[in-house]
Formats: structure tokens, C-alpha cells, sequence
């Protein structure tokens, strides 16, 4: 099993709608069986919220968002962490996948900020 841990991050949002901030480099998806992500924020300002999401790729360079990104963890909205039990068998289509953060408002269209440490590990 191989481990992914962020540093700390600070990520951002300005809207309910969200900005994806990308967390990891470009993983093979052929070594890709499942993956188990843990997330954790910290220092935010009221309205953000956070989850993670996984996007893929042929060439490492351009990169599509998956459908339904969200990796077995809601929207965590009041900081601290948030660790996910069980592995979660992706459904990869391309030649490699990298995992981020999807910061987003809970409300309104203020700047909001906070610091986040995602954790990944992939099953071969």
C-alpha cells in the first residue's frame, strides 16, 4: 500500500459552487485497486467547507473531473479532521489520477480560506 500526505494548504473559495484545488502529482491508475482518503481542516473562516474529489488524465498534463468526485467523506464544514474507513474502488478510465481538494461556501459569495492536509492511500 503507498501513502499520499499533503502538507498543510491553505485553499480558498468565493462561492457555493467551488474551486478544486489539486493536492497530489499524477499517480499511474494502473497501480490504482482503491483508495481510502482522510481530510482535515483547520484555521477556516465561517462559510468554508471542504471534501475530497479525484480527477483523471491521459497525459498527466490536462485533466478532466470525474462525474461524481467525492471520496466516502461529505462536506466538512465545522474543521477538524475527518478519516474515512473503508476503500473505495475508483472507477479509472484514463492513465493517471490525482487527488485534491473541492473547497466551496456553505452560503453566500464571500472569500473564505482555510488550511487543509488531505491523506490518500492506494491499494495495488
Amino acid at each position: 500500500m503507498n501513502s499520499y500526505t499533503s502538507e498543510s494548504t491553505l485553499v480558498w473559495a468565493n462561492d457555493t459552487t467551488g474551486f478544486l484545488h489539486p493536492f497530489t502529482e499524477a499517480i499511474p491508475s494502473r497501480g490504482v485497486k482503491s483508495v481510502r482518503v482522510s481530510i482535515e481542516l483547520n484555521r477556516k473562516t465561517s462559510v468554508l467547507s471542504v471534501q475530497v474529489y479525484y480527477e483523471e488524465s491521459y497525459d498527466g498534463l490536462t485533466w478532466t473531473q470525474v462525474a461524481s468526485p467525492v471520496l466516502g467523506n461529505a462536506l466538512i464544514a465545522d474543521g477538524g479532521p475527518d478519516v474515512a474507513g473503508d476503500f473505495t474502488t475508483l472507477p479509472l478510465t484514463k492513465r493517471f489520477v490525482r487527488f485534491g481538494v473541492l473547497a466551496k461556501n456553505t452560503t453566500g459569495t464571500t472569500s473564505s480560506l482555510g488550511y487543509v492536509t488531505i491523506r490518500v492511500d492506494v491499494r495495488s
